[in-house]
């Protein structure tokens, strides 16, 4: 079953989903919202330690230790420290993205209130990863390359994880969510020069990440109560939609166009939207630039890409937006 433009899924919403439209456009950010102060008073927030030595803040049992922020950053640098070793050994391109890079320029390193690394990848590269073309014959026994191709996970998209941990999210059920401290692996496809054509396919793709994401949330969770009480009704009506058909038909509509189709590049599968357009030449001419103290490459055009993202990214957003992402963590003894 294929969804075509106005098609399966649109249809299907019209008749079944009318009343829940609005909603469902907003659930990708709802299922990746802010975190109140709740969240705050649960994650135990730390200065770094002074030798640097050991994830571990807090012991929660006899098998596995509580993870301040620190010690969840410290996991994902050794996640990109063996992914970047996976591109140097296969020959493959990467670079940050999204908030990684912004920390990069602006922090040389996380944002200090942020706790996830993103790294992008050019699709003929990214699908070598995805399919299985890559020799990862390197990596330690605890770090896992999941996705949607093998019905590892429910993204459409690639992560690293390291199986010694469990994590707990806020927003999303256990069940679907990957449950070891990733790392984010996305592609950057061709783009079209038709800025409509961009648009209306930038849509189509944020329609189905909302109802992948509303299908993996949790029931009976929402900003308010009635969001709340409409959550699993509208979760009933979407059950004949899999997870697995909504990853492939986004990552379908993500290649709809070959990587040198246009001056441009694009992260359509899940990205920002038409603004991430960016110049594809100049993405693929890698600078170094300083990541929490190791040399990592960024695009030679991360002003553009910056710029086009967050404005004026160098002034650091108002105190009430510096929240953390709603996870706790563990590691495994």
């Amino acid at each position: 079953m294929r969804v075509d433009d106005g098609c399966f899924v649109g249809l299907y919403l019209q008749k079944h989903l009318s009343f829940y439209n609005r909603l469902l456009l907003r659930e990708y950010q709802e299922a990746h919202g802010e975190v109140g102060q709740d969240l705050k008073k649960r994650i135990k927030f730390r200065t770094k330690r002074q030798d640097g030595s050991s994830y571990k803040s807090e012991e929660v049992s006899e098998g596995k230790v509580r993870l301040d922020l620190d010690g969840v950053k410290a996991v994902e640098k050794e996640l990109l420290r063996e992914f970047v070793r996976i591109c140097e050994k296969n020959g493959l391109y990467y670079t940050l993205c999204g908030g990684t890079l912004l920390g990069c320029i602006r922090h040389k390193g996380f944002i200090p209130w942020d706790d996830d690394i993103d790294v992008l990848m050019p699709r003929p590269d990214y699908d070598k990863l995805l399919c299985g073309e890559a020799d990862l014959s390197t990596l330690p026994d605890h770090v896992k390359v999941v996705c949607w191709k093998d019905g590892s996970m429910n993204f459409p998209f690639i992560k690293l994880v390291d199986m010694r941990t469990e994590v707990k999210v806020d927003y999303f059920d256990e069940r679907y969510h990957v449950n070891h401290i990733w790392i984010d692996v996305f592609p950057i496809d061709g783009n079209t020069d038709d800025r409509a054509t961009c648009v209306a396919n930038c849509r189509k793709i944020h329609l189905l990440r909302h109802i992948l994401t509303l299908k993996m949330s949790k029931s009976g969770e929402g900003k308010n109560y009635l969001k709340a009480a409409l959550k699993p009704v509208a979760k009933v009506f979407l059950r004949p939609i899999s997870m697995q058909y909504l990853c492939r038909r986004i990552d379908e509509l993500s290649k709809s166009y070959p990587f040198d189709n246009d001056r441009t590049a694009i992260g359509y599968l899940w990205g920002y939207g038409p603004q991430e357009a960016i110049d594809r030449e100049k993405f693929m001419a890698p600078l170094l630039r300083e990541f929490e103290g190791e040399m990592y490459q960024v695009p030679s055009n991360y002003d553009e890409y910056l710029s086009n993202l967050y404005g004026d990214y160098m002034q650091l957003p108002p105190e009430e937006q510096r929240v953390v992402h709603g996870l706790t963590a563990y590691m495994k003894k």
